[in-house]
């Protein structure tokens, strides 16, 4: 599969009017061409005199990638691989992230807090929606 689109000197988001917007599997973005762009390549662009290497390209569906692990973390979505396993109960997981949030479930750790009741979660998401329905008063005031 080509890839389409031109690649310049100065391929930085920076000077760009692409924004990312998420698709259904993973963080990434379609951008004007039609093509995908994994948000962390926009982490750590190229220096402006430096020309992107050709990307690395998924071969069942239009992402690509400038950075080859990010194209293999995105080859499990294809795939029925899941090569983290929770030591303690056996469940499988994709991604190593999924596995660390899994684990505070049998260890009862709950990192994140809320400032106002001290009520406390597995996830930061759950504390946004905590707050977003129990404090939306309260986050007004501070």
């Amino acid at each position: 599969m080509a890839v389409p689109g031109n690649y310049s000197p100065c391929a930085c988001l920076a000077h760009s009017t692409q924004r990312p917007t998420p698709c259904q599997d993973e963080a990434i973005s379609r951008n004007g061409g039609g093509t995908f762009i994994d948000w962390t390549d926009m982490l750590s662009p190229l220096p402006h005199n430096s020309l992107r290497k050709p990307p690395y390209v998924c071969h069942l569906c239009p992402y690509f990638s400038y950075y080859k692990p990010y194209l293999n973390r995105h080859l499990r979505t294809h795939s029925s691989e899941s090569p983290f396993v929770c030591q303690t109960c056996g469940h499988r997981f994709r991604h190593s992230y999924r596995l660390k949030t899994h684990m505070r479930i049998h260890t009862g750790e709950r990192p994140y807090a809320c400032k106002f009741c001290g009520k406390s979660y597995t996830r930061k998401e759950s504390l946004d929606f905590h707050h977003s329905v129990a404090h939306v008063k309260a986050d007004n005031f501070t």
